[in-house]
């Protein structure tokens, strides 16, 4: 979603792997249609699929990417984002057996090139059998490494990615994200990337374990001529996380921001009074209350938002 220019850039080396036999890509409402973009950047290809679904307000990844992998045709599905370039030697440096699947790893990735941890490489069966992605989650964060459990789970060996034969190119939080709304602390923290990953992962480990027992989004696929659009017919109420979930998400993710920033005091304080003073105060205003100490000081080398993967 409103990612042509990134996209083109990585089309084109996707494009220039001798073993591709399609690409897949969802236009999941994108100010400009991407076929637009892709057809002015001179990419036409008969190997690529372009589907569109209109009236998406925000980008949701895992719905986005199972409606995707759901279009494909063949046997095995390397996932990428729009961000993300990839090396003319990829298939021959990351080889997919049987009873494995090929995932990126942050931990092992060039400086600055941490976000690779979202690229997977993987059998369709395999993929299938788990389901595809949580739609549980539908922000930013832990797509990844929930999706990578439950393959773990399926007694799949994860091999990780050559770091050397993948790029990202880079982009801002704002982008993932939105715009920040940093106007009081509560906002502030909702909108940081290190929160999100965890109210995922805290929403995908209080909920039923996603499986195939869950119904992905239901689409309506129109053609038109080589066009495809896609209508989305709802979103099942079993893949619905309740708000009362959420509303507990947010208030314990936030709680160990605070717990981690500045220790036992604000743990202390009721539940209701504290998502007032984080209401109606910035968090320049809970340093000076609190007094700023990183109780658990990090110097891991990688930014937070992945270190607290």
């Amino acid at each position: 979603m409103n990612r042509n220019e990134n996209l083109v850039r990585a089309l084109r080396s996707w494009l220039a792997l001798r073993m591709v036999d399609e690409v897949v890509i969802l236009d999941w409402s994108s100010a400009r249609p991407v076929e637009d973009s892709i057809t002015a950047a001179g990419l036409t290809d008969d190997r690529v699929t372009v589907a569109r679904i209109d009236n998406e307000r925000r980008w949701i990844l895992t719905v986005a990417f199972n409606a995707a992998f759901r279009l494909s045709r063949f046997s095995r599905i390397l996932k990428l984002d729009a961000d993300l370039m990839v090396e003319p030697h990829f298939f021959e440096r990351n080889r997919l057996r049987w009873g494995t699947f090929v995932a990126g790893d942050w931990r092992k990735a060039r400086a600055g090139q941490e976000y690779i941890n979202g690229i997977v490489y993987v059998h369709r069966d395999d993929l299938f059998a788990v389901n595809g992605f949580n739609e549980f989650i539908k922000s930013y964060g832990w797509d990844d490494s929930d999706l990578y459990s439950r393959l773990d789970a399926r007694r799949l060996r994860r091999l990780s990615v050559d770091p050397a034969t993948v790029r990202h190119l880079d982009h801002t939080d704002a982008e993932r994200l939105g715009p920040p709304v940093a106007h009081t602390a509560l906002h502030a923290l909702l909108h940081d990337p290190s929160v999100a990953i965890k109210r995922n992962r805290f929403i995908a480990n209080v909920l039923p374990r996603w499986g195939r027992a869950l119904p992905m989004s239901p689409f309506l696929v129109k053609a038109d001529g080589a066009r495809l659009r896609l209508v989305r017919l709802g979103t099942p109420q079993e893949s619905e996380a309740p708000a009362w979930i959420m509303e507990d998400a947010n208030y314990y993710v936030v709680l160990e921001w605070l717990s981690r920033r500045y220790g036992l005091e604000p743990v202390l304080i009721d539940k209701v009074r504290l998502l007032e003073l984080l209401a109606h105060h910035s968090l320049a205003d809970l340093d000076e209350r609190f007094g700023r100490r990183l109780v658990e000081p990090r110097d891991s080398g990688v930014p937070e938002v992945l270190a607290l993967q």
